[in-house]
């Protein structure tokens, strides 16, 4: 392809809703996309979700981040799975919207450090939506709400890069159940605080009124087409 034709080619993100999956169904969802994001560039993809009960450990986390033993986890229903993702342990659980980000870093013109900083502002962005003050921390990744008196993490963000396109993305408390963060040391931050855009809000607000504030702002963010399949 000359440099023309890489200039002028329309650049996409094709938007997926997954529901609720298991962690390794997501994965492999995950890797079908991966691979045909290498093949078509410039056509990114997002998939939303949500998972099953689990706690992830990522490149960066340890066992002893883990406040509880294997068998009280697999009392509790909770799956235990080690995971590719930058970061440390984290929570995922219904009512916790997820969104995996596979795009080509070269054909959207981004680098891994910008890339984490748009999806940080895309979440601060929603969150201003629904009322919700919130701002990224320096030094940290993720996105925390702003208190005088305490700043309680909100959504954690743990991403992958393979062959030049990344893999994970965010994840954001929206209406999930917020004890199983007891369990963990969130992020190795100990005696960091977890919420979610209920607690903050009081209110029920549905993993599909944020998703689809999410599709309507990624074409901005990204500077692309966003079309949903």
């Amino acid at each position: 392809m000359s440099t023309l034709e890489q200039k002028t080619k329309k650049k996409a993100l094709l938007i997926q809703d997954i529901g609720l999956t298991s962690y390794k169904e997501g994965l492999e969802i995950q890797s079908k996309s991966h691979k045909r994001v290498g093949n078509h560039p410039y056509q990114g993809q997002v998939l939303f979700l949500e998972h099953e009960k689990v706690i992830t450990i990522g490149s960066r986390g340890k066992r002893d981040e883990i406040l509880a033993s294997d068998a009280d986890l697999l009392k509790q229903g909770v799956s235990l799975e080690e995971t590719d993702r930058g970061g440390q342990v984290t929570v995922h659980n219904k009512g916790q919207l997820i969104a995996y980000f596979i795009i080509s870093l070269r054909r959207f013109d981004l680098k891994p450090v910008d890339f984490v900083r748009i999806l940080e502002n895309c979440i601060i962005d929603v969150l201003k939506y629904f009322g919700i003050k919130s701002r990224s921390i320096k030094g940290k990744t993720g996105v925390w709400t702003e208190s005088k008196e305490e700043c309680s993490k909100i959504a954690a963000i743990g991403l992958r890069v393979s062959n030049g396109v990344t893999l994970h993305g965010f994840a954001l408390n929206v209406n999930n159940n917020l004890d199983l963060f007891n369990y963990i040391i969130p992020c190795g931050l100990p005696g960091s605080r977890t919420t979610s855009m209920q607690k903050e809000t009081s209110q029920m607000i549905s993993i599909q009124q944020v998703r689809c504030r999410f599709e309507e702002i990624l074409q901005n963010y990204f500077n692309c087409e966003v079309r949903i399949v």
